[in-house]
């Protein structure tokens, strides 16, 4: 079972995730399903609906084990935190690192864009990304893909944050990082690995 999880005010319809679906189907026998091996779920709006989001698929995936995690953006933060909760391996795509800092602009009133949900960004989420920032774990294995041309994140925070981590900087691209689908033959070896 792969995860994918998506970024701040993003969708499950995301294009990478949907790069992931298509690749994995590929992969697919007859008999197989791709609903029992990859999940996209709709991370919610706020923090605290977020982390009831992801501890319920630690008690789901205490049983039935992930193979790993593919997170981008905010995704990647939220994929950092449950793989070490999960103890399982996790991509991280353009990682936002230390987000209470990050969205502590965007507080207040908000329209999610996709969902269309009205939601208030509050303190109490800015301190629940704090707490979770505390739960990471600096032996996850993560594979961490960054691009310099990211216009969204400073990819050079990640650099340093994820320094002792497997570590693949690209020049140029963009925060959706471009070119992404070349890395999917590698990911399935980098999940299916001892």
């Amino acid at each position: 079972m792969w995860l994918y999880l998506h970024g701040f005010e993003s969708s499950p319809a995301s294009e990478k995730a949907v790069l992931v679906g298509d690749f994995l189907r590929q992969q697919l026998t007859s008999e197989q399903s791709l609903a029992r091996c990859y999940q996209v779920p709709a991370i919610p709006a706020t923090v605290t609906a977020t982390r009831e989001l992801l501890m319920g698929l630690v008690e789901q995936h205490r049983q039935t084990p992930i193979s790993g995690i593919v997170g981008s953006s905010l995704g990647g933060f939220w994929a950092h935190w449950l793989a070490s909760q999960l103890a399982c391996r996790a991509l991280l795509i353009n990682p936002a690192v230390y987000p209470a800092q990050l969205l502590q602009h965007y507080a207040g009133e908000r329209i999610h864009p996709y969902s269309g949900e009205r939601y208030h960004l509050q303190q109490a989420d800015l301190d629940g990304l704090r707490q979770m920032q505390t739960e990471l774990r600096d032996d996850a294995e993560l594979w961490v893909l960054l691009q310099r041309g990211d216009e969204t994140l400073d990819y050079r925070l990640a650099a340093s944050f994820y320094r002792h981590q497997r570590l693949t900087i690209e020049a140029g691209g963009n925060h959706r990082f471009a070119g992404f689908s070349r890395y999917l033959p590698a990911l399935q070896r980098f999940f299916s690995a001892p």
